[in-house]
């Protein structure tokens, strides 16, 4: 537990996100009133201070999961001396909004089971709202952001997100739609490292596994390649390696990173088509390396997109940050209209 960032007054209604990751929960509590104030229309907000936050490594046993997060909220509660009347938990698999159940997960084994109801019988007395983690980031980036319409992209190890529309996260008949990753873009192409059966979607070509997966291919071919020495050297490529590698010029990389760069500006392309946001936030590991690939990924993307549609749309660098996970779970229980 870190401690208190400043003290609630005692009994004050607090909201309390909780961002379940893969090796990893984070949880951090917040006053209500500091999420639920409205901003004039257009101006950004700052992040609000959280008043205290926790994380513990993320047991895969779902039971034990399940008790670590009632933990979590019950402890902040105790640290900040408030009262955690809302519960907001962002998951990493699709929420079906009416059973409350995670029927993709692959990371987490959590079977059938009632995730949100679970953690009610846990936190008996307080109101539990679970979505999934990228429907989160995109309520947090779109709410500091005062933006009503949006779409958030994150491209780290996979491709997640969410989509803002009318202040609203667009979620599909169930909470399952708005799968940014797993929209195909290439028939011919890869097939998708995680959970969809399709070929040359996002997270196929745009994600930190698919530059894994192209970097190994071309330096098993170039063993004398700067990108061959580090494969024979360490046994494996990491992205990072590939950007690094890019940054410094090398034409392998390069080449590498362009083709990314192609793909990811069709995907923008689409995104743009289908819902005219007017802001395309791109976060995530990889996204803070968005100076090698986003200049080609933007001539793209302005090549393949509707021309009375791109000119309206600005593709910008997230603004939540390492926050994002915990502040937007914390807006997921608010579920305010993020444009004020």
């Amino acid at each position: 537990m870190h401690p208190p960032g400043r003290g609630a007054d005692r009994g004050e209604e607090l909201v309390v996100g909780v961002d379940v990751g893969g090796t990893k929960v984070a949880a951090a509590a917040y006053r209500a009133a500091d999420l639920t104030g409205g901003a004039q229309r257009g101006r950004e907000r700052e992040p609000p201070q959280a008043l205290a936050s926790a994380r513990e490594p993320t047991p895969h046993d779902s039971a034990a999961l399940l008790d670590l997060v009632a933990s979590l909220v019950e402890g902040l509660e105790a640290d900040t001396a408030g009262s955690a009347c809302r519960v907001g938990v962002g998951f990493p698999s699709g929420i079906d909004q009416k059973t409350g159940r995670a029927p993709g997960a692959i990371n987490l084994v959590v079977g059938d089971i009632p995730l949100r109801a679970e953690l009610e019988r846990r936190l008996a007395g307080r109101a539990v709202a679970i979505d999934n983690d990228g429907n989160a980031a995109a309520l947090a980036e779109a709410w500091l952001r005062s933006c009503s319409e949006l779409v958030m992209l994150t491209l780290g190890t996979g491709v997640g997100g969410g989509v803002i529309s009318g202040g609203r996260l667009l979620r599909g008949a169930d909470g399952l739609g708005a799968e940014l990753g797993h929209f195909p873009i290439r028939a011919d192409g890869p097939p998708c490292p995680g959970s969809c059966p399709a070929r040359g979607c996002v997270e196929a070509l745009c994600s930190g596994q698919a530059l894994e997966r192209d970097a190994r291919e071309l330096a098993t071919t170039r063993p004398t390649s700067l990108l061959g020495r580090v494969l024979a050297t360490g046994g494996k490529l990491s992205a990072r390696d590939v950007t690094a590698a890019a940054a410094r010029g090398d034409p392998d990389a390069r080449w590498l990173i362009d083709r990314f760069a192609r793909d990811l500006g069709i995907a923008l392309a689409g995104y743009a088509n289908v819902f005219q946001p007017r802001v395309i936030a791109i976060g995530g590991g990889l996204g803070s390396a968005a100076d090698l690939f986003l200049p080609t990924a933007l001539a793209e993307a302005e090549r393949s997109a509707l021309a009375h549609i791109w000119p309206r749309v600005r593709v910008v660098g997230a603004r939540a940050g390492e926050a994002a996970g915990v502040l937007g779970a914390a807006l997921v229980a608010v579920s305010p209209n993020v444009a004020g």
